[in-house]
């Protein structure tokens, strides 16, 4: 009885974690074909049966951020961040939501905190060009060229 338990028991969670990888490639290809409401909707189901994955909640915060739900799109990406060690992306993209609510000195931190993650890969272009909008909306224009050339050395250096 025990053996046939345990089998029915595994057979059910075979069959969650098919339904899992079929949910989480469905929200996938609606974020990529633009379709974010949908990917948002399937999202919540992922994180429904994967609470402490940090990228379904970075993922989910993506697709609002590009239908402008810029709040929800925080509260994802600080889930992310807890969730997770070092994650100098979801700081970039929990920092471009800050700022399209021209919330400027939060998203001059998170921006900071990329780049002290990882000064040096993707992420740390993405947090350089960040930081130039934010000193050209301040019209500190030295410091947003100073900011646009780090992003475009750091660009150079990780495609030589």
């Amino acid at each position: 009885m025990k053996k046939l338990i345990f089998i029915l028991a595994t057979i059910i969670l075979l069959s969650c974690s098919g339904d899992l990888k079929t949910l989480k490639a469905d929200a996938e290809k609606a974020d990529k074909r633009g379709e974010f409401k949908k990917a948002i909707s399937l999202y919540d189901k992922v994180i429904k049966q994967e609470k402490n994955e940090p990228l379904n909640y970075f993922y989910r915060g993506r697709s609002k951020f590009e239908i402008e739900k810029h709040e929800t799109a925080i509260e994802d990406y600080t889930k992310a961040i807890e969730l997770t060690i070092a994650a100098d992306s979801f700081y970039v993209h929990r920092g471009r939501a800050y700022y399209a609510l021209e919330n400027y000195q939060q998203a001059e931190k998170d921006f900071l905190s990329a780049l002290k993650i990882n000064p040096q890969d993707g992420a740390a272009t993405m947090a350089y060009c960040g930081m130039a909008l934010i000193y050209y909306d301040r019209m500190e224009f030295d410091q947003a060229i100073f900011n646009y050339n780090a992003a475009i050395d750091v660009d150079a250096k990780n495609h030589i």
